[in-house]
Parts: C-alpha cells; structure tokens; sequence
C-alpha cells in the first residue's frame, strides 16, 4: 500500500490547505490522497493555465469569447471559474499552450491578462501576482545603449 500524500483538499467548507510537514491526520477534513492518485489527478492539468483580468471585471462567457478570438487557438477554450477572478484554462494542444503562456503580453482594451502555470496547491483566495513581464519602448534609444548591463 502506497503512502498517503499529506494534502486536504479546499472544499466548500473553507477548509484549507496543509503543507507536508504539518500533521493532517488529526484535521477533521483531511482526505488522504495516494502518490498514483495524485499523479492521475495532476496529469490532465499539466498543460492548464490560471489566469486573471487585472482591472475591471467582465462576464465569464464574454471573456471567454474575447479571449478565443485574442490568442487564435486550434482549439476551443473553457474557463473555469475558480473564484476571486481567476480562472484555470485547460489546453490539450501543446502548440496552443506554448503560444498563450509565452509569445506576447496579452491584454483586454487596456486590462492586462495575468497567465501563469497551474499549480496543485493554487489558492485563489491567497494568491498574489508578484512579477509580471513588461514591454517597454524606448524611441530612438541610440544602438550604442543596446547592452543587457544598460537595458
């Protein structure tokens, strides 16, 4: 028999998240979780993506839409609804998951699109964005400045 992951799941009773070194047995919500279980629940959301409209907020459907339309994907997208306006998008097509996660900075008229790479442990209600990619424009910069120390 395989050993227990210790690992509680967020259900709807608020309960929350323990990190392995706690003692979970003695948590009345704890739901014990084999190392085969955990890797057949982890690997359908390998290729997944948590993403977050940084702004104003705007209805899932038309979102979803809007998003469809932005990346051009092979695919169709559905979000999930993963509460204080994040959302997990679930890709299959590897292509489609390298495109959004990596080839541009993506926005919604002037709302920045946050994507980050699903995590098994994501909380929501914790969770903060704390680096972000930036394009900056500089006109006419000189060539001579084009040097990673000076940039």
């Amino acid at each position: 028999m395989e050993p227990y992951i210790n690992y509680v799941t967020q259900g709807l009773d608020n309960t929350s998240f323990l990190d392995e070194q706690e003692n979970p047995q003695n948590h009345p919500n704890f739901i014990p979780i084999t190392t085969s279980d955990k890797h057949r629940l982890y690997m359908p959301r390998k290729q997944s993506l948590i993403i977050k409209l940084i702004g104003k907020k705007i209805g899932n459907s038309y979102l979803q839409n809007i998003l469809q339309a932005l990346w051009q994907l092979t695919e169709k997208i559905n979000l999930i609804d993963l509460s204080e306006d994040y959302y997990l998008i679930k890709l299959t097509n590897p292509e489609n998951y390298e495109k959004v996660l990596h080839r541009g900075l993506w926005f919604i008229g002037s709302q920045f699109v946050s994507i980050r790479k699903w995590e098994p442990k994501f909380n929501p209600s914790s969770s903060q964005i704390n680096f972000s990619t930036v394009w900056i424009r500089l006109p006419e910069l000189p060539t001579k400045f084009y040097d990673i120390n000076i940039l």
